[in-house]
């Protein structure tokens, strides 16, 4: 079972002297992918010190739960917390839904000041993370006054290029930020909680469950809640891994000052971040795919995540084959969905200009990724469309398909567009 929270809803320290704090959020499936990180924290932690470990989830089973506590070696505490009734009793008319490949457990680092206000600090860090480093380096760094660390979102050196400019404009106008450049990411935040008034605090995350059209939910209400008592730190405390291979023109696109930062921390990563799609556990022979590994063989959920890996290439394997046929033709044709599905094939597939002139791109409906490329393969808007005379349209979406089929097949139609639209 699940501690239950109680009234008043907090966490009380496990130790009675200081200790190294930390609080992750993941739903059941992400346990295993949890345990990786944990080993990695195991594996650079001092004897000498003690880890207060706490972990927010709705649905986490008591197996996982206990195949993750046997892991914890005795100056280790681990605990699990649902979050249902105190986010029922207190934001009872809030509506907490999943986006894109996004949990709802992705809000609960949110409520981390107001259910663990007994502590000093508390480190929340995602489980698609690896620490690589000893931990309390980053708990000796002065906050100047400040509520927050956090590290420079890997997009925000380049949102001034025309590409990302409705990006940058959501930044700006939806979500009120009046400098763009200090947008942060949200996989590791060192909450300076004795500075933040819990009253003043959930008045304030009332105020931005409010805003409209949230593109990265919690990330975004949470720049918004700490625009102004946030201090950046160097982003070797969460490297964005894959990025360069998710935009291969990343260090000619930013400023040198970003770029030199940036080849500085993928030196040597005190916290390496999977941020995209691509995990070690789903694309093979990616950025810092071995240290992942190394720590997973000693994870208790080791031959799991290596099912995970086989089921995905078996399931994505049969959709390759009719992809790969669609393409035996003349027809002008374009992708849509810039998925991880997609790139894998084109890579695996060889599929290049040079060979498949007749493909003229990609579109995506994210903006932050226009322009990119996938391959050979420019990713686009669904503006495009207008513009180009196209004869097929082939969906590369796999996760929602049926519903990501609709929304495109009603796109179509709206714009007046007679263009066949096809689905694996």
């Amino acid at each position: 079972m699940l501690n239950s929270l109680g009234t008043p809803y907090e966490i009380i320290p496990i130790f009675s002297k200081s200790s190294i704090n930390i609080a992750f959020s993941f739903n059941d499936e992400y346990s295993k992918f949890f345990s990786v990180t944990l080993q990695s924290l195991i594996c650079n932690s001092d004897s000498n010190k003690n880890y207060d470990i706490v972990v927010f989830s709705s649905d986490i089973k008591e197996r996982s739960m206990k195949m993750l506590l046997r892991m914890i070696p005795q100056n280790f505490s681990l605990r699990f917390y649902s979050l249902t009734d105190f986010i029922q009793e207190s934001f009872r008319d809030i509506k907490f839904e999943e986006k894109d490949y996004w949990s709802v457990e992705m809000y609960y680092r949110i409520f981390i000041p107001i259910i663990m206000h007994k502590y000093e600090k508390v480190l929340y860090l995602d489980s698609d993370t690896l620490i690589n480093n000893n931990i309390d380096e980053l708990f000796s760094i002065s906050f100047d006054n400040k509520k927050l660390l956090a590290v420079c979102d890997t997009t925000s050196p380049e949102l001034y290029l025309d590409k990302n400019r409705s990006r940058c404009e959501h930044i700006k106008n939806v979500l009120g930020l009046k400098d763009e450049t200090k947008y942060f990411n949200s996989g590791m935040l060192l909450f300076n909680i004795s500075l933040i008034d819990v009253k003043e605090y959930s008045k304030d995350i009332l105020r931005v469950l409010h805003i409209d059209k949230l593109l990265y939910p919690d990330q975004d209400m949470l720049n918004v809640l700490f625009e102004k008592s946030v201090k950046f730190i160097s982003s070797k405390w969460n490297y964005g891994s894959n990025v360069l291979v998710c935009n291969r023109n990343y260090l000619r696109e930013i400023p040198e000052q970003a770029k030199q930062e940036f080849l500085e921390s993928r030196k040597n990563p005190k916290i390496i971040h999977f941020i995209s799609p691509k995990k070690p556990w789903n694309s093979i022979g990616e950025e810092f795919y071995e240290t992942f590994w190394l720590y997973a063989r000693k994870s208790p959920f080791y031959e799991e995540i290596l099912f995970v890996m086989y089921k995905n290439e078996i399931f994505e394997s049969r959709y390759a084959t009719n992809l790969y046929l669609m393409l035996q033709n003349n027809k002008k044709i374009i992708f849509w969905g810039a998925s991880l599905y997609l790139e894998n094939f084109l890579k695996k597939y060889e599929i290049n200009k040079k060979f498949y002139p007749q493909i003229i791109g990609i579109i995506d409906t994210n903006s932050t990724r226009r322009g990119n490329f996938l391959g050979d393969y420019e990713i686009f808007s669904p503006d495009i469309l207008k513009d180009c005379k196209v004869d097929e349209v082939i969906l590369t979406v796999i996760n929602s398909l049926n519903e990501r089929y609709e929304e495109v097949k009603i796109y179509l139609e709206e714009q007046g567009l007679d263009i066949k639209l096809t689905r694996l």
